[in-house]
């Protein structure tokens, strides 16, 4: 049936979108009948292909991120870190020196940069970049602001609710790392493997049924268009909706600027 109306729309100027396209299954499908843009769940589910292997940038940058990550990590070992990756290295200078910081004065060196912003503040920054530029694909783009929004959104819920599990800063992590499978196509239990986080975090992240397991369901329910269990599950947490809204909205522009900020293109600059 679907075949026969992609057949009759054939004869018209316009692109169809195919709707509901919850696995990757489903999005081959529709595109072997011809439709030109998809709708759904699919992309935001891991496309585990038996024996691929993480390109050699992504592994870099995964690696980056386990020395962000770590609690002993000093300024100099953080500063080597970004010192490895150029496109990085500029950004966190580009930011530093920005009009928004107000310094007054040039920053030159990725030590002084990073001491300038501060233990906390460095390592926020530099895994949003991190994660925003792991994959430069339309796909991987795509990824990586819903993996920004979502970020934001759980560290200002869990600014709003009654008793959140986890403190803001470390919901934003929860955010941030909950789509690394889809954008990586590996199993998450081997990405956070290694990864020095909250191992309730960890937990929730490889589908553990605990206490951050209805924050990440929120999550994946508004991407999905799911209101009723979106409502549900904030009744749960003790959140107003309204203001659960304005908050999805401020991610949603917050995530925008921090995206185009992120993966800035030297080359592309002013």
């Amino acid at each position: 049936e679907i075949a026969k109306q992609r057949k009759y729309l054939k004869k018209f100027s316009v692109k169809v979108m195919a709707g509901n396209v919850d696995t990757w299954e489903a999005f081959a499908g529709c595109r072997a009948l011809g439709f030109d843009l998809f709708q759904g769940g699919f992309f935001g589910r891991p496309e585990i292909v038996k024996g691929r292997k993480l390109a050699a940038n992504a592994l870099t940058r995964m690696e980056l991120m386990k020395v962000l990550q770590d609690e002993n990590s000093t300024f100099k070992d953080m500063g080597a870190t970004i010192a490895k990756d150029a496109f990085l290295s500029y950004r966190l200078l580009r930011y530093v020196n920005s009009p928004g910081l107000g310094l007054g004065r040039a920053v030159s060196s990725i030590e002084h940069a990073v001491a300038i912003l501060g233990d906390t503040a460095f390592k926020h920054w530099a895994t949003m970049a991190l994660v925003a530029s792991l994959d430069a694909t339309p796909k991987g783009e795509e990824l990586a602001y819903l993996s920004l929004q979502r970020a934001a959104f759980l560290e200002k819920l869990a600014a709003r609710a009654t008793a959140s599990p986890l403190t803001p800063k470390t919901m934003f992590l929860l955010g941030l790392f909950s789509l690394l499978d889809a954008m990586l196509g590996q199993p998450m239990a081997e990405l956070v493997a290694d990864m020095p986080m909250d191992p309730r975090i960890k937990a929730a992240l490889c589908g553990e049924a605990n206490s951050l397991a209805p924050w990440l369901k929120l999550v994946n329910c508004v991407d999905q268009n799911r209101w009723c269990d979106v409502g549900e599950i904030l009744k749960g947490q003790q959140i107003n909706r309204n203001g659960a809204a304005r908050d999805y909205l401020d991610a949603a522009r917050w995530a925008r600027v921090c995206f185009k900020a992120a993966t800035e293109n030297p080359e592309n600059a002013a």
